[in-house]
């Protein structure tokens, strides 16, 4: 009599179903395998492209070095040695004497009470500090003395003098209160290097 056994545990239903689904799982695996190997021509490409750009910058800023370094020997020539030092010189004395109008203006309005107005600006000397000079306008001498304490008061101004003076008129036809006054204007300034 012979008997037959059995010793192998029984399938499970993830093992009977693991060659039905390894198929599958293998064909999408291979078209991805193919995707990736003809997305690798593009990204070669790209990346070719890439690398000549670079290069490309490389060797422009190699020129543009070289280009630097021959304009840097032809000032060092001692004919023209004498005519950098004038020009850095020049060059200095110009950044050293940067104004903005813009800021000036603004620097005066914002000094100027809400019953006064700013009717003259002018800048007659070119000497050391800028000298202004300045028209103002308001309605009462009040309003005067209130801008001329700002002015005096104030960091971006120095040596305040009151060149003239209109005083106000009493009655229906009163003109309003003017002053003409001069400043230097010490803020705002950019030194040189």
């Amino acid at each position: 009599m012979r008997i037959e056994l059995n010793l192998s545990p029984a399938q499970s239903l993830r093992q009977r179903y693991l060659l039905y689904w390894a198929a599958p799982a293998g064909f999408l695996a291979l078209l991805l395998l193919v995707r990736l190997a003809l997305s690798m021509p593009a990204s070669w490409r790209e990346y070719r492209a890439a690398r000549d750009a670079a290069l490309q910058e490389q060797q422009h800023d190699g020129q543009l070095r070289q280009r630097a370094a021959a304009v840097e020997r032809t000032l060092e020539r001692p004919e023209y040695r004498e005519t950098l030092r004038e020009v850095q010189f020049i060059n200095g004395l110009i950044e050293q004497k940067k104004l903005s109008l813009a800021e000036l203006t603004a620097k005066v309005t914002a000094l100027l009470p809400p019953q006064v107005r700013l009717t003259a600006l002018a800048l007659p000397d070119a000497s050391g500090d800028p000298l202004i000079r300045l028209g103002i306008e308001g309605g009462s001498e009040r309003d005067m003395e209130d801008f001329l304490t700002h002015l005096e008061d104030s960091p971006d101004f120095q040596d305040v003098t009151v060149m003239n003076q209109g005083f106000e008129q009493k009655g229906p036809n009163a003109a309003p209160v003017t002053i003409n006054c001069s400043a230097r204007y010490v803020g705002g300034r950019t030194h040189g290097r």
